[in-house]
């Protein structure tokens, strides 16, 4: 796999001025779709806070493609888990994953929103948005947007969990 050379602190840095410069940061609540959206999400709270004294609120999404048997995809994407303990009504919803592929684990995660509450403001963010004929969304934040085929696989790696933080791109 061949690294793109992102310094995942700049975008964080970034993406939380961004945030932090458009919104009420007490209305807004950032949702982080499991895995790579959950450390995005808790690096970009914690990052909020550092600049401003003040923490938004947090929840997560898992959704998944597979069923139980990893060898059968899901048609549409799978909702796992939702821990969204905070209301969203009259919140800005900011849904954050490290990759968007097609959009449609964005998709499903602003319908699971939906279902919880009234808000006519949910916004999308994405360290990485693959550009091509699939994508069913525009994304409202994101650091770098690349023109790739279906079959190219961009994996996002945090320190949290792969002990650093890298940006992987392969086509198959």
């Amino acid at each position: 796999m061949e690294n793109l050379q992102v310094n995942l602190n700049d975008c964080i840095d970034s993406l939380s001025k961004a945030i932090i410069e458009k919104f009420e940061l007490d209305k807004v609540v950032l949702i982080g779709i499991k895995t790579g959206g959950e450390f995005l999400a808790k690096r970009i709270r914690k990052q909020i806070h550092k600049q401003t004294g003040y923490q938004p609120d947090l929840g997560l999404i898992r959704i998944s493609f597979y069923t139980d048997n990893l060898d059968l995809l899901y048609e549409e994407p799978h909702v796992d888990e939702v821990i969204i303990d905070v209301p969203v009504t009259d919140k800005v919803i900011i849904i954050c994953d490290d990759v968007i592929c097609t959009g449609k684990t964005m998709k499903k995660a602003i319908q699971v929103i939906q279902e919880k509450g009234q808000t006519n403001q949910i916004y999308t963010l994405a360290l990485i948005n693959k550009l091509h004929e699939d994508n069913l969304r525009k994304v409202d934040f994101v650091i770098k947007e690349i023109d790739t085929v279906f079959n190219t696989i961009i994996k996002v790696q945090f320190k949290e969990y792969h002990g650093n933080d890298q940006v992987l791109i392969k086509v198959k």
